[in-house]
């Protein structure tokens, strides 16, 4: 498994305080898994707050 498809993995748990971890390590919230953006498999509401307070893209 690479690192986009473990911080896409995060994001579709809905696991906000490691997505925010994981973008404070390092992570890109625009990185692609499978050719999905991490923003489309978000489910949680402050999930996606926090995909797009950190940069990531709505328009891919």
């Amino acid at each position: 498994m690479d690192e986009a498809e473990e911080f896409t993995n995060l994001v579709a748990r809905g696991d906000v305080a490691a997505v925010r971890a994981a973008i404070d390590a390092g992570a890109d919230p625009n990185a692609l898994s499978d050719g999905t953006a991490p923003i489309y498999l978000a489910r949680d509401p402050a999930t996606i707050a926090l995909l797009l307070e950190r940069g990531a893209r709505p328009d891919w």
